[in-house]
């Protein structure tokens, strides 16, 4: 929200799956946008937050990918 982003450009799963820890990205880019990412090239920003104010962003240029359906047990 202070970035000023519309919220259809920043994906999250929070209320869906909750605090998924370390598989958040990869569980959000597969929940989230699986058809975006497998239609054709794509630049996506990541970032995660995590405990002790630790984070990580990187930005990846996605050519080709495997996305496989999410699975829900």
């Amino acid at each position: 929200k202070k970035l000023g982003l519309p919220e259809a450009k920043v994906p999250g799963t929070l209320r869906e799956y909750g605090n998924t820890s370390g598989a958040s990205l990869p569980v959000t880019m597969t929940a989230c946008i699986r058809e975006q990412l497998l239609a054709g090239p794509n630049r996506v920003l990541l970032c995660g937050f995590g405990i002790g104010l630790s984070w990580g962003t990187c930005l990846v240029d996605i050519n080709q990918a495997c996305f496989p359906p999410m699975i829900e047990s």
